[in-house]
Parts: structure tokens; sequence; C-alpha cells
């Protein structure tokens, strides 16, 4: 018991929280795995929250492309025989 909660405890952000429940013995208590559960559960909201920070990021760079290339379209351009 101790080899596995020192190994989840070094490895949180490798593994799976919702996999190693599925295969932890049912009679462990919560306490046993209450560091490599606090841990692994705030990397999944920190990771959550990043690509949360990502996608709006993304999304104001649409915006804005699409804002300057509505400025560019709109933009009246004469061409002559000598341009």
């Amino acid at each position: 018991m101790e080899q596995i909660t020192h190994l989840l405890d070094s490895h949180t952000t490798d593994i799976d929280i919702a996999k190693v429940m599925e295969l932890l013995p049912g009679d462990w208590s919560l306490d046993i795995l209450e560091r490599f559960l606090t841990r692994a559960l705030a990397n999944h909201f920190h990771e959550l929250l990043e690509g949360q920070i990502v996608k709006n990021l993304r999304k104001s760079e649409n915006l804005q492309v699409r804002a300057e290339l509505v400025s560019l379209q709109s933009r009246l351009t004469v061409v002559t025989d000598r341009t």
C-alpha cells in the first residue's frame, strides 16, 4: 500500500484519477488517498481553467482578425490603367 501511495503521489499529473479509483481496492479509505486526490484535483482544475483561458484568448484573436478583415474589405480601391 505504501508503494502504491508513493507512486500516486509522485506521478499525480500523469495518472487518470477515474482510472485509479477503479483499480484501487474498495476497502481503502479516502484518508490514504487524500494527498493524491487533493493534488490530482487541483491539477485537473488548473488544466481546465488554463484551457478556458486559451480558448477565450483564441476567440478574442479571431474577433480581432475578423474586425481587421472587415475594415480592409470596406476600403475603396480605385484601379486604373496605370496602377
